[in-house]
């Protein structure tokens, strides 16, 4: 079994504080040499946007780790499924739909899918 999110359908959050760092797919293991920290614009349990001045293009598929202060980082696995620049500056706003959470060794898990969900909740609550 998986799950699957449409970005249009998902509450968006913002995490003050919170940085974002990715790598390439193909780039060894999913733990190590991140580029970063980017700037989070906001996540969902579908999705994380953020802004680079790295050349990422749409279809390109990320590891994307999230670092939120105090508490442990969380990675995940998505696809890029837009870019755009941002005006008056050398960055790019890159919009990532994660892939599938299930039990399988090729999706994210669903404990990663919880942790979304208790982050949305928490800063759906707190107001950021």
């Amino acid at each position: 079994m998986y799950f699957q999110f449409d970005r249009r359908r998902q509450e968006r959050i913002e995490i003050p504080d919170a940085q974002t760092y990715f790598k390439f797919e193909h780039m060894a293991e999913p733990e190590n040499m991140f580029e970063g920290p980017e700037k989070l614009i906001d996540l969902s349990k579908g999705g994380i946007s953020f802004e680079t001045a790295k050349t990422i293009a749409p279809d390109d598929i990320l590891w994307v780790k999230l670092a939120i202060p105090d508490e442990e980082s969380l990675i995940l696995k998505g696809i890029v499924r837009w870019t755009g620049r941002v005006p008056r500056s050398r960055k790019i706003r890159i919009g990532v739909r994660f892939t599938l959470f299930g039990r399988e060794e090729k999706y994210n898990s669903p404990a990663a899918l919880e942790r979304l969900e208790n982050l949305q909740e928490r800063f759906r609550r707190s107001g950021g």
